[in-house]
C-alpha cells in the first residue's frame, strides 16, 4: 500500500486546531494501514522537527505538544520528543444535551484543552498525572451511566 495521500482517500480535518495561532505548517498522518489521514497543524521547530499543535481526532501515540518528524511528502515518520500531555477522545453519541454540557463542563474544570471534530466528537489534551487519572476516572464513572463512549490515545 502507498504511502502517499491519493485522491479519495479520507481525510480528517481540524477546523478550529487547539494551537491555531502558533501553527505555521499542515502535514498529514496516515490512520492505522488504511488509506484514512489526519491532517494536523503543526509548527516548524528550529531543529527540523515539528510542534503538534492540534489535538488527534483518530490517531493513536500521538498527543498535542509532541514533536514529530516527516518525510520527504511531508508525511509524520514517527515522535521524536513527547510533550507531556494526554488524549482522550470522547463520543457522545446519542447523549442529551444536558449530559453533554454537564460532561464538558466537568472537563473545563480542569486544566486541560479540547477541540471538537462534530457534535459528538471531542478530543481532550491534558497533562499527564494526577489532572489525567481524574479525568479517566470522570470519563468512566459517565461511561458506566450510558452517557458517552470514551478511549485513552495511547496505545501503551
Amino acid at each position: 500500500m502507498t504511502l502517499t495521500y491519493a485522491a479519495g482517500d479520507y481525510c480528517a480535518q481540524h477546523e478550529a486546531p487547539a494551537w491555531k495561532d502558533r501553527a505555521d505548517f499542515i502535514c498529514l498522518a496516515r490512520i492505522d494501514d488504511t488509506p484514512r489521514w489526519e491532517q494536523l497543524w503543526t509548527k516548524r521547530e528550529s531543529d527540523g522537527s515539528y510542534l503538534v499543535c492540534c489535538i488527534p481526532f483518530f490517531l493513536y501515540d500521538l498527543s498535542l505538544g509532541d514533536s514529530v518528524e516527516l518525510d520527504e511528502s511531508n508525511v509524520v515518520k514517527g515522535v521524536v520528543k513527547r510533550g507531556g500531555q494526554l488524549t482522550f477522545r470522547v463520543w457522545f453519541g446519542e447523549s442529551s444535551e444536558a449530559d453533554r454540557d454537564r460532561i464538558v463542563a466537568f472537563l473545563e474544570s480542569h486544566p486541560l484543552v479540547l477541540e471538537w471534530s462534530s457534535h459528538n466528537l471531542l478530543a481532550v489534551s491534558c497533562p499527564q498525572g494526577a489532572v489525567a487519572s481524574s479525568i479517566a476516572e470522570g470519563l468512566q464513572r459517565e461511561e458506566s451511566k450510558g452517557c458517552l463512549t470514551y478511549e485513552a490515545g495511547r496505545t501503551s
